[in-house]
Formats: C-alpha cells, structure tokens, sequence
C-alpha cells in the first residue's frame, strides 16, 4: 500500500482481446486512489469504452468502487496480509470488475529487492463478471533504478510489464496481457 496520505491519479489502456466489460471493444480505465490511513485504501474507477456504441452502452461509462484493508502488516519473516473488493456497491447487472480477495505479500532482497504477492479469490457476490478468482499470485523486482520489471497470474493468464519512475511522483507502466498484447498505462502521486 502507499504511504499515509497519499493520493494517485492514473489512466490506461485495454485491449479488447481480453476486456470482459464489452466484449470486443477496447476500453481505457481512469482512476484515482486515496490511502485514508496506513491500512485503509479506498479507489474510483471510471472505465470508458473507446468505440461507443449507442445501442448497447450508456454514454456515462462504468464506474468501480474499491477497497482494501491491510489486516497484518509485513514484518521480519511474516508477509502483509491484505483483503480486497472491488465493484461490491453498483446493482447486480452493472458489475463487470467484482472481485474479492485475500493477497498476503513479502519482500526479501536477494542482491535485488524483490516482492512476492499470492492471494485467493471468490465469486462470492453476484456479478456479471468476476476478477482474480481462484489462486493468483506476482513477483516484482527493482532491477534498475527507477524501473520494477512485474510478472503476474492474475487467476486467467500470465501478464508481464515494467513501470517506470521517470520524474518524482510520476509514473508510466508498458506490458504484456496474456504475453501477447500491449497495454499501459501511466500515473501521478501526491502526498497530502
């Protein structure tokens, strides 16, 4: 989780190969996230289509309630422990990104820093899709200043990328969904 206080504006892209908001339309998520206190995060997601179709979607776009909260800190040998959920507040019928889970993580430093995250996901609440269930898990590592190089099971395929800090507090994000198409993203952060 970022630092207390904390705020991140950011936008991306996503291909419409995998986008299960809209099959077969590419969308772009913009969100911002708030760290209210050192183990609470609360994020508005707003996912706007980038092909409209009149017939089939409203104009406003979809809109993404999240959470989490850090119920055990990481310390010495023992990993954070976080609890999630996301879209658990619109209508049955307009959620596409639910999810609910439980991530625990840990960070080691072998010649490079590196965090380790496996979590577990439900389909618990009803939805019409549902994000991270089952057993998902990542690895990042800071191997050059500035860059962390990302590998991740997100519960349905393999995605890879790197996010790059290229001025203070902002950043930019390049990868591969399913290895096999381009996405990005970028971010700025602020501390209140």
């Amino acid at each position: 989780m970022p630092a207390d206080g904390s705020v991140t504006f950011g936008g991306g892209f996503v291909d419409k190969k995998y986008t299960t908001y809209v099959e077969g339309i590419d969308y772009t998520p913009y969100y911002v996230t708030v760290q209210f206190l050192p183990f609470l995060e609360g994020t508005l997601r707003f996912s706007r289509l980038v092909k409209f179709d009149r017939q089939n979607i409203s104009r406003v776009g979809d809109r993404v309630v999240m959470g989490r909260i850090r119920v055990l800190e990481e310390k010495g040998t023992r990993p954070g422990v976080v609890l999630g959920a996301h879209d658990f507040i619109t209508a049955e019928r307009g959620k596409f990104f639910n999810a609910l889970y439980v991530v625990a993580s840990k960070h080691v430093r072998i010649g490079l820093p590196i965090g380790f995250h496996l979590g577990y996901g439900t389909d618990a609440i009803d939805s019409v899709g549902h994000q991270f269930v089952g057993v998902f898990g990542g690895m990042a590592v800071a191997a050059l200043p500035h860059t962390l190089l990302m590998i991740e099971f997100d519960g349905d395929r393999v995605n890879a990328g790197a996010r790059f800090s290229l001025v203070d507090h902002f950043q930019v994000m390049a990868g591969l969904q399913g290895m096999d198409v381009l996405i990005a993203g970028a971010s700025i952060r602020v501390q209140l």
